[in-house]
């Protein structure tokens, strides 16, 4: 809710493969799963990744003579767009002009890979709070 609250928000990649896609700009998506969670004030809280998840031109961490370089803040994640299990990117994509739900080909059972989310559409219903409405964290 801090980096990209109202969801405008999108970097435009392309690859030869698939052409132009607008990846939606959320932070937590790609490794939200329980499993990367961590706890903060006993408060358990989303890994997120960095600015660098989003650039394609940057090396996986390890690849030798690779610039260190951090994709998500508990370093599960050693590249680009990586997905980690449990996880999602959502991206427009211009060829199939649909939404899409990437989960990095890790399987989601009963997932609807284009318009459901794993987790009851919770994001979706957020959304939908008008802004007055939010409850204001203690931090």
């Amino acid at each position: 809710m801090l980096v990209n609250p109202e969801g405008q928000l999108g970097v435009c990649l392309y690859s030869h493969d698939e052409g132009y896609r607008t990846y939606a700009y959320e932070v937590c998506d790609p490794c939200q799963d329980d499993a990367q969670c961590y706890k903060v004030d006993g408060v358990w809280v989303s890994d997120f990744v960095y600015p660098a998840w989003f650039e394609t031109w940057r090396e996986k961490s390890g690849k030798k003579g690779a610039r260190k370089v951090h994709f998500d803040h508990k370093r599960h994640l050693s590249g680009p767009l990586e997905i980690a299990k449990g996880g999602y990117a959502a991206y427009v994509s211009a060829r199939k002009d649909t939404w899409i739900n990437d989960h990095g080909g890790h399987r989601v059972p009963g997932m609807d890979p284009v318009d459901g989310l794993a987790r009851g559409g919770s994001r979706k219903l957020l959304r939908a709070v008008p802004r007055h409405e939010w409850k204001r964290s203690r931090w």
